[in-house]
């Protein structure tokens, strides 16, 4: 990343860096348990890379974060490959147990090089704080489906 972010300030290039945060991970682990939770975070890194492009940068970052770093993104594509990433985590069947199915999401917050930074530490704070945001929001649209869980036992 370091040295990508190098060769853009160098050539004049772009670069966004996507913190996306799995949503509901401690929720999984209370209510099928660490393994079930575990797959989960599998299944969502696989998504993520089979999303992103080939010359991308994907991974997972720590606990339930993921980075995707996009190169050559321009600002009016990146809301929409976002959106993409989402939606690919969200359309992707997920089972806790046979025959219980679960709906994935991430929260997502992109930082944009050079504009939010030119540091990984810059761009990550950026990300970050947008993905916070973006998880909060989410968190408010969603507030009425807040047992979706518990409702999914019986699906």
């Amino acid at each position: 990343l370091e040295a990508g972010l190098a060769r853009a300030a160098r050539m004049g290039g772009r670069g966004t860096l996507v913190v996306l945060d799995l949503d509901r991970l401690k929720e999984i682990n209370d209510t099928y348990g660490h393994e079930v939770g575990d797959r989960a975070l599998r299944t969502v890194g696989h998504v993520l890379r089979t999303t992103v492009r080939q010359h991308d940068l994907c991974a997972r970052f720590g606990g339930d974060e993921f980075i995707v770093v996009m190169w050559e993104c321009s600002p009016e594509h990146e809301a929409r490959r976002v959106a993409d990433l989402q939606s690919a985590v969200a359309a992707h069947p997920f089972e806790p147990r046979p025959g219980v199915r679960v709906s994935l999401s991430i929260s997502a917050g992109a930082a944009r090089f050079p504009e939010d930074g030119h540091t990984f530490e810059e761009l990550l704070a950026a990300g970050d704080e947008r993905m916070y945001r973006d998880k909060a929001g989410r968190r408010s649209r969603n507030s009425a489906g807040r047992h979706a869980l518990a409702g999914a036992e019986s699906a």
